[in-house]
């Protein structure tokens, strides 16, 4: 027979004890299937006894500690990683923002200072002669040379390179390479890439003036088209068009795609990357 003792008042502590007694007298634990019975009781103690009622607070079980902080382990490992790739797409689009910022100001000295208003070059090399010298510690990269950050594993068309490095918007390897004309880094971590008509240019990039751009440097990922690379087109009045807007050899629908699977696909996504507030926010994995 159990034996039920309700209220144990302790002076000296001032705090009320409910227990369960058997016959003999032995006290046992608190039954968590009768909590709901004792609980009922407090409230109804509290209520008629205010001054003589303070319930004991308890500490947390080692048990307690161990299943919060596995809950916090899970959530953080649910949300860490959005964290941090929301935090690298903020700076990437800063750094687009920045380069392209850049890049319009030499475009603008190369066509006055030394153009006289009309840009007219033939060949990639010597656009990005001019391009360089407004770029403090610049340099135009050649061969195999690796000075000032210039890649060791190419030769002097880097088309080849430009297919191993960078990936397509969605992620598909072998990147197509235009721009694979002549490289310069420059001191703010951006890589150059100049695509310029030659005499004998057909296709799609015939007398126009193209240049890419790594945001963040060729060394450092993701190298993937539209994300950190991004294509430009010069006019020959000296204007600088991100790829993708309107008159560009580029189409922003159909070379910034999810699902294509062409080798170019990322090469118009600049003009949304420039202009659409959440692009950055929906890259695509």
């Amino acid at each position: 027979m159990f034996i039920i003792k309700i209220i144990k008042w302790r002076k000296q502590h001032k705090t009320l004890i409910i227990t369960e007694s058997r016959g003999g007298g032995a006290s046992e634990i608190l039954s968590a299937q009768r909590f709901w019975v004792y609980k009922r009781v407090f409230t109804l103690a509290e209520k008629f006894f205010p001054r003589c009622v303070k319930l004991r607070s308890q500490a947390f079980t080692l048990a307690e500690v161990l299943i919060t902080l596995g809950i916090i382990g899970v959530v953080a490992a649910m949300t860490l990683p959005a964290v941090i790739n929301n935090t690298q797409n903020k700076q990437l689009e800063t750094a687009l923002k920045k380069a392209y910022s850049n890049l319009g100001q030499v475009t603008q000295l190369v066509v006055q200072e030394d153009f006289g208003g009309v840009i007219d070059v033939t060949n990639a090399m010597s656009a990005s002669s001019y391009f360089v010298k407004y770029y403090k510690n610049s340099v135009i990269c050649n061969g195999k040379s690796a000075t000032n950050g210039c890649p060791s594993n190419a030769s002097s068309n880097y088309c080849t390179f430009m297919q191993n490095t960078y990936k397509t918007y969605n992620g598909k390897p072998q990147a197509g390479c235009v721009g694979n004309d002549a490289i310069s880094n420059t001191i703010d971590s951006t890589t150059i890439y100049f695509d310029a008509p030659g005499p004998n240019e057909t296709g799609i990039t015939a007398q126009n003036i193209l240049m890419a751009v790594d945001v963040n440097g060729w060394q450092k990922k993701p190298n993937r088209w539209g994300h950190d690379m991004f294509l430009f087109q010069i006019t020959k009045q000296g204007k600088l068009l991100p790829m993708g807007a309107d008159s560009t050899s580029y189409s922003e629908d159909e070379y910034c795609s999810l699902t294509s699977t062409a080798a170019t696909n990322g090469y118009g996504c600049t003009a949304r990357a420039i202009n659409e507030p959440d692009y950055f926010k929906n890259l695509p994995k």
